[in-house]
């Protein structure tokens, strides 16, 4: 009975004690005792505020995710409106469009993988523009985040880190390096499959060549690739004198049945092998044979002008992505500006050679003057230009000092 009447006892002691512990606790955690008591006296007190911060930080994060809209519905709309502000580089309403599937807890699980990679690469681009690099490290971060395994994202996370530190005076030439050796590695085991678009490859190689000096050469070596495949691909495709002299048969046959008159066989020889050149004028030709071969010229003077301005687009587009603001163009306009004449130059002449009057359509047309002026293509480049064309002969690469690809 006494042991029964102990152990009671002991148990309502025990009791009475762990409620004081509590109640002591509680006030002395409320009723604002100096911190540095509280960790004498708890002294597991910072290891529990922590794990309270971060219940805390999920429970909001768990919240807002919950809340947030789904946007697949809107993906489509936001899409086309980023693509259509791109064209016209309204590049804030990009970036405003963009926004939503950048921020913390964006519903982007429902989202086609090739729309949201396209609006993310279009937000970078966006944000490299008006030079916000800052936010493009973060965003590309994000995109590296959603496509793992993609080297376009790498790029704007490489490309937007150095110039970022480098123009905040942070940058650590170890680091980036680093993460370039990474990304080169990417590059080399994609071999052929790199979703990289030319011009931000172009872009990066500038900036990769500007700011990170020990691969300079390299890099600018690579830039110069890049810049002459790309001004290739622009160019192989020339007015075609075969097309021409087929359509242009096709009318005169036309005209010639509907007055119930038969080709002549000059005007058929010359039909047929017309070489897209204007006769000399001691030729002796009869007035359909002058005629044939003046509605063949038209032609192909207009197809001509038509490829020179293709060409002036493409160069001016090459350009464009290449900001003198984002780049060393003490260290690598030059080398730029003549490898872009050097290589026009190279293409036109290769046999067979096309008209001059093509090359000077293309020289009138890179540097616009009388108040003309290309959307996005800033002075510098013109002034460049221009100093790399004065006194440059037609057709001859030799005129400046980057060697042509052989």
């Amino acid at each position: 009975l006494a042991d029964a009447v102990s152990g009671r006892a002991r148990a309502h002691l025990l009791s009475s004690v762990a409620a004081f512990r509590y109640t002591l606790s509680e006030l002395l955690l409320t009723q604002g005792t100096p911190r540095n008591v509280l960790e004498s006296i708890f002294p597991d007190l910072p290891l529990f505020d922590a794990i309270h911060r971060q219940i805390e930080w999920s429970r909001a994060n768990i919240q807002e995710f919950v809340d947030a809209p789904d946007l697949l519905a809107s993906c489509s709309q936001h899409l086309q409106c980023a693509i259509d502000s791109a064209h016209i580089r309204s590049w804030a309403v990009v970036i405003d469009t963009t926004n939503h599937y950048v921020i913390p807890n964006a519903r982007t699980d429902s989202v086609p993988g090739e729309g949201l990679a396209r609006l993310l690469q279009l937000r970078c681009d966006a944000l490299v523009r008006p030079r916000m690099f800052g936010e493009a490290v973060s965003s590309s971060k994000v995109f590296q985040a959603h496509f793992p395994e993609m080297l376009l994202p790498w790029a704007y996370n490489i490309a937007a880190e150095l110039l970022f530190h480098s123009l905040a005076g942070s940058l650590d030439e170890a680091s980036c390096a680093a993460a370039l050796a990474c990304y080169e590695e990417k590059l080399d085991a994609a071999q052929e499959h790199v979703e990289v678009p030319a011009l931000v490859t172009i872009w990066f190689h500038a900036v990769v060549s500007s700011w990170l000096p020990s691969r300079r050469e390299e890099y600018v070596q690579k830039l110069v690739c890049c810049i002459r495949n790309a001004l290739s691909v622009q160019m192989k495709h020339r007015p075609s004198l075969e097309l021409i002299r087929n359509d242009a048969a096709s009318g005169i046959r036309a005209r010639c049945a509907a007055v119930g008159k038969e080709l002549s066989s000059d005007v058929l020889h010359v039909l047929k092998t017309w070489s897209g050149r204007a006769p000399a004028h001691e030729d002796p030709a009869n007035q359909e044979v002058l005629e044939a071969i003046m509605e063949m010229q038209a032609a192909y003077d207009h197809e001509c002008s038509r490829y020179a301005m293709g060409v002036v687009n493409c160069i001016h587009l090459i350009l464009s992505s290449i900001s003198p603001l984002q780049i060393n163009i003490e260290a690598i306009g030059l080398t730029v500006v003549e490898t872009v004449l050097s290589q026009v130059s190279r293409l036109l002449s290769t046999h067979p050679a096309m008209d001059p009057k093509v090359e000077i359509e293309i020289r009138a047309s890179l540097c616009p003057v009388d108040e003309g002026n290309v959307d996005g293509f800033c002075d510098e480049w013109v002034r460049m230009l221009g100093e790399g064309m004065k006194g440059a002969s037609l057709y001859n690469d030799h005129a400046y000092s980057t060697q042509p690809i052989r």
